[in-house]
């Protein structure tokens, strides 16, 4: 956004206008500009504070209206397990409230686990989707790799039979079955020299052709 709206300039203290959803327009002075790793699975193009969104919306307004999350920071020497008995009395209260919406419990998760367990969370604030999907493509892409196995084992087996000529020359002149295999091996190691996975798999079926 930074380099989007200012360019090569520094955005810091300069002032940006915001149309919201409501229609409100509201002036920010920009005060920092973030830069996530690669890695990083909570997504934002601004950061606005708590008193700035219920200006704009309304006093009533929490941050459950955006997500439902909530971020504990423990101080040193404290433990998850502290807060969590201390819930106890606040799924009551939530209870007493809201007979209609009664909590069972509450759940906490670590923070460096939200990108890998937040399909559990709903409106979670970090956008991860469910592991089946990855597990999916995992197997796809395995299958994948060993049709390509298979298939350039077919066209190594092919290759070979068009040089049986030179293996019985070499075979004839004392050339040794270990010998013909490294050389066979070595070729097929330069040719698929880009992809390492493949190449594993490559010996593996050239041995299986030769011998």
């Amino acid at each position: 956004m930074a380099e989007k709206y200012f360019g090569d300039r520094s955005p810091i203290n300069h002032v940006v206008s915001v149309k919201f959803g409501n229609g409100h327009s509201e002036e920010f002075t920009v005060g920092a500009v973030l830069d996530p790793p690669a890695n990083n699975t909570m997504e934002f193009d601004f950061l606005l504070s708590m008193e700035a969104h219920e200006k704009i919306y309304s006093k009533n307004s929490t941050w459950a209206d955006v997500v439902h999350a909530t971020f504990i920071l423990m101080k040193p020497g404290h433990g998850i397990n502290e807060v969590a008995t201390l819930t106890n009395k606040y799924k009551i209260l939530q209870n007493e409230a809201s007979p209609q919406w009664k909590t069972e419990e509450f759940k906490f998760y670590p923070f460096k686990d939200l990108t890998t367990r937040s399909y559990e969370i709903e409106s979670g604030i970090v956008g991860s989707g469910e592991p089946q999907g990855v597990y999916a493509l995992l197997v796809v892409v395995f299958m994948l790799l060993l049709l390509a196995t298979f298939n350039y084992m077919n066209i190594s087996i092919a290759t070979v039979a068009t040089r049986l000529k030179e293996i019985g020359i070499r075979k004839v002149i004392g050339g040794q079955r270990k010998e013909i295999m490294q050389q066979f091996l070595t070729e097929n190691f330069f040719t698929l020299s880009d992809c390492r996975c493949a190449r594993i798999f490559h010996f593996l079926s050239v041995f299986y052709a030769v011998a």
